[in-house]
């Protein structure tokens, strides 16, 4: 199927163009990521913000607007494309990168939605970037498939040169909802897979 190939290729580009290795077991990162995925599932705005990083809510025009769109996000989601969501798959199994003042990690993100009176699921492959500043014991995320490369520019300059994040171009791909857990294994193997293969070097000017 076209559109699997075209999210492993996306996956593979996020993973061989950021230099990750393998991750080593990181408890306050695993429990916020946690909270930030129920959030979601939940459809809980206000638990969404409180994960977020500071840097995208400035961006946002502040805490207050920034509720407003994500309430406004989720309400189109539901109410006018009928869509629900089911689960998240967080592939949470990169190494965390210090880098001048902060420390991250991409996770690639895979959201399973259901639609309304049909038999039909979407899955949505998204680029979560999970931040830490340095005098923070706090991790948050920012979604990075929803901000332009000027934003990401003013929000981290630290990425400036030396961090390219991938962008996910095409549609959400479609398919029957007694597909999605093969279809999601197979995502999971090519990740593990692909991950066999990186060097494990991280090489920043």
């Amino acid at each position: 199927m076209q559109g699997i190939k075209i999210i492993l290729l996306f996956i593979a580009l996020m993973l061989t163009g950021s230099n990750m290795i393998y991750a080593h077991e990181d408890t306050a990162l695993n429990s916020a990521l946690e909270k930030m995925t129920q959030s979601v599932v939940t459809n809980n705005p206000q638990e969404y913000i409180r994960h977020t990083s500071p840097r995208l809510i400035i961006v946002m025009g502040g805490e207050e607007n920034a509720l407003k769109l994500f309430k406004e996000s989720l309400s189109t989601l539901r109410d006018v494309h009928n869509i629900t969501i089911d689960t998240v798959i967080n592939y949470n199994k990169l190494d965390v990168i210090k880098l001048e003042t902060i420390s991250f990690k991409f996770i690639p993100q895979i959201m399973v939605t259901s639609v309304a009176d049909t038999e039909e699921s979407i899955l949505i492959v998204t680029n979560v970037l999970a931040i830490k500043e340095n005098v923070s014991p706090e991790w948050k995320f920012i979604d990075t498939n929803f901000v332009g490369d000027e934003e990401i520019d003013i929000m981290i300059p630290e990425f400036k040169d030396k961090v390219k994040i991938p962008r996910l171009a095409e549609e959400p791909l479609i398919l029957p909802k007694k597909e999605v857990q093969k279809v999601l294994q197979n995502m999971l193997n090519f990740l593990d897979e692909s991950l066999k293969q990186k060097p494990a070097v991280i090489d920043y000017p």
